[in-house]
């Protein structure tokens, strides 16, 4: 991962301002599917780039298929079309590894050592793929949206990544990049704490949509302590922002503050549930802790490869803004083509 990190903001082209939704969707991809997917595919940028293609021509959504899944709209027909394309893909890699007795060192090599069938193969790629790389992405971007426009916490973030640096150099020829990429897994989770309260403030501000919950039982469920029902064969629907843009939880809820975190303050302390952008309850998400390490590698490879700023299409500073947040969508969308940052790098 890390390797993937450094190689991928190694090649930025510094002279024009970053596309960062296109860039991020690539390095994000290509992590996901190293570790929970196909090496060959991570491995060919030509493969890396079409099926990720394929992926986003399939992004999107509405409540309206949460709630009827069966209903054939054209978004789910093009989603259908991507799946069948990206199986055959998939079948042909397994193929060739029997054929040849090639092995590689990944998920697909894992679950065809055990046995597991082409077809439930693919259907594990592609799912652990959308949950990888949508929501890791989109909060990614912005978390590094917001910091380069948040002098206060960009400097925190900047001193807690040349402290890791510095703590393990050996000599002054290693860059930055290459330190971080001896650390291990326990290191990421443990030494950057203003980075994972940076990425946890995104997640409040920038979560969008509903989560959906059909009772499927066979009796109504009673909803504790509310005096509610959730009747057989209903969803519970509850709009995410109802608790984090509530200003009797968290101080001006709009405003993106990761200080409201911190053990002095603890917003998210306040009540049962304040905080969703895990999952709450009895289940969590279950790629949390690999979301994590995930972005929390690429902020820190980008601080320490990279100073940025904000701008436009044009690399203008003054005209730049931060998009509007919309809350009233179904989930948090990409933006390719509106958010760039001028990236400057380091000595």
């Amino acid at each position: 991962m890390a390797h993937n990190c450094k190689t991928h903001f190694e090649d930025i082209d510094t002279n024009s301002p970053l596309d960062v939704f296109e860039s991020i969707d690539v390095l994000i991809y290509q992590i996901t599917l190293r570790q929970l997917g196909s090496a060959d595919i991570a491995n060919d940028p030509d493969l890396l780039r079409s099926t990720l293609g394929m992926f986003l021509r399939s992004e999107g959504g509405s409540a309206l298929e949460v709630m009827f899944p069966s209903l054939p709209t054209p978004s789910k027909r093009q989603r259908m079309r991507a799946g069948e394309e990206l199986h055959m893909i998939y079948s042909n890699i397994m193929q060739n590894r029997r054929d040849t007795g090639r092995t590689e060192h990944d998920a697909m090599q894992a679950m065809m050592d055990a046995g597991e069938s082409d077809v439930d193969i693919s259907v594990f790629i592609m799912g652990a793929t959308v949950a990888g790389l949508f929501n890791t992405t989109i909060m990614l971007v912005w978390t590094l949206m917001f910091l380069s426009r948040n002098s206060e916490w960009y400097q925190k973030v900047q001193d807690e990544v040349f402290a890791a640096v510095e703590k393990r150099r050996c000599s002054e020829a290693e860059s930055g990049a290459d330190i971080l990429g001896r650390l291990a897994v326990e290191d990421w989770e443990g030494e950057f704490t203003m980075v994972n309260y940076c990425l946890r403030e995104t997640i409040r501000l920038a979560m969008h949509g509903a989560a959906f919950r059909k009772n499927t039982g066979s009796k109504d469920i009673e909803i504790a302590g509310t005096g509610q029902v959730i009747p057989k064969n209903s969803y519970a629907v509850y709009p995410v922002a109802d608790v984090h843009l509530n200003p009797e939880v968290y101080s001006h809820p709009h405003t993106w503050d990761p200080s409201r975190f911190l053990p002095s303050r603890a917003e998210d302390k306040k009540e049962s549930h304040a905080y969703l952008g895990w999952g709450s309850g009895l289940h969590p998400c279950l790629g949390m802790r690999f979301a994590k390490v995930e972005v929390t590698m690429c902020v820190a490879m980008f601080f320490a490869l990279f100073n940025f700023k904000l701008v436009d299409k044009q690399g203008s500073v003054e005209n730049a803004r931060l998009p509007t947040l919309d809350h009233g969508r179904v989930s948090a969308a990409r933006m390719p083509g509106q958010v760039f940052l001028k990236c400057e790098r380091r000595m």
